[in-house]
């Protein structure tokens, strides 16, 4: 009955230290226009965002923009992105600091890097 007692009043002391653990679905940090500031395949200049509804967007030449959705678990960032021949499913790594986005091409298993920036989306692309 002692053990049981220990035990129970050692679990209670310890559930401040879990509900301190942030949320692995709080992607507020996430949130906000990413700039692409380096691409092994040496692509196009491109800008994403991160919206706080899920949304994840991506622009077109002229700036129209597509929405898709991401979501975050294991501390990885999962987007989902509908082409034209079906469903996409792409995964970012952040960096420990949570500045960079690192994401690797299936295809080709190269590196692109993205930075948060404050600048607009379209403004950052013109």
């Amino acid at each position: 009955m002692k053990r049981l007692l220990f035990a129970c009043f050692a679990l209670f002391l310890s559930l401040p230290s879990f509900a301190a653990t942030p949320k692995e679905d709080d992607a507020s940090w996430l949130n906000g226009s990413w700039t692409k500031t380096a691409d092994e395949d040496k692509g196009p200049a491109d800008v994403v965002e991160f919206l706080a509804n899920g949304s994840f967007v991506t622009f077109g030449p002229k700036c129209q923009a597509t929405f898709n959705s991401f979501f975050i678990r294991d501390g990885f960032i999962y987007v989902t992105v509908v082409g034209t021949n079906g469903p996409i499913a792409l995964m970012f790594v952040p960096s420990v600091d949570r500045k960079k986005l690192t994401f690797t091409s299936p295809r080709t298993f190269h590196l692109a890097t993205y930075e948060k920036t404050t600048t607009p989306s379209c403004k950052s692309r013109k």
